[in-house]
């Protein structure tokens, strides 16, 4: 009997008791995400040829552009502000590794896969939403916007022309998750969808000729710990 009360005792301890009562919390995160690019065809791409620097490139031969999705992942901290009981804002600053595919077929040639690489530099800015807090967890909803601008890209290799796109993004974002209160941290995964709202399209390279607007979707999971 004492056995069962033990058991039934510790099942309903309240972990990190006084967690919410504090104004600033700490942590680190760690995503795991796969993204794309999203396309929209510009007019020169059912037109039989445009010229690009003085020279007349064929377009005629070009049946599709498509991005394909890619896995990648990212690491970054943690600043939460309460605001209220139920809100909380979030910085989360992170940098962000991208592999991004896009594929140029055409009529009568195999198609053209490139792979673009890139280390982005993020800087989401959040606003969380909290429900009451259930024993020890507690969900929530988050959105908000995502500057970021690449620190490093491998687009194009010497001798080799690819896509070229411009170096800053801005995306909005909005997702869920969960807090798990552990006697020493708190546990939150998290899944967030992010939809660029940036023309990436650089006018400059004879790849983009075919696109009218490039833009960058990502879907992560964001395992995070904080105090």
């Amino acid at each position: 009997m004492v056995s069962v009360q033990g058991f039934s005792q510790d099942f309903k301890t309240i972990n990190l008791p006084n967690s919410d009562e504090r104004r600033l919390h700490y942590g680190f995160l760690i995503g795991l995400h796969t993204s794309g690019y999203q396309t929209k065809y510009a007019p020169a791409f059912v037109r039989d040829s445009v010229r690009y620097l003085g020279s007349v490139l064929n377009m005629d031969s070009v049946t599709a552009i498509e991005g394909k999705y890619k896995p990648g992942f990212s690491l970054g901290f943690i600043l939460n502000v309460k605001l209220t009981d139920y809100v909380d804002f979030r910085f989360l600053p992170q940098v962000a590794f991208y592999e991004h595919e896009v594929v140029y077929s055409y009529q009568n040639e195999e198609p053209n896969s490139q792979l673009l690489e890139a280390t982005q530099v993020e800087f989401p800015l959040m606003l969380r939403y909290k429900s009451e807090r259930r024993g020890n967890t507690r969900m929530y909803l988050i959105g908000g916007i995502n500057p970021s601008f690449e620190a490093k890209g491998k687009n194009n290799e010497e001798g080799e022309e690819k896509l070229s796109l411009k170096d800053t993004n801005l995306a909005v974002e909005f997702g869920f998750g969960i807090d798990i209160y552990y006697p020493f941290f708190k546990f939150s995964p998290e899944i967030r969808f992010s939809k660029g709202i940036s023309n990436l399209r650089d006018s400059n390279n004879s790849y983009s000729l075919g696109l009218e607007r490039v833009s960058i979707n990502t879907v992560t999971l964001f395992l995070q710990f904080s105090d």
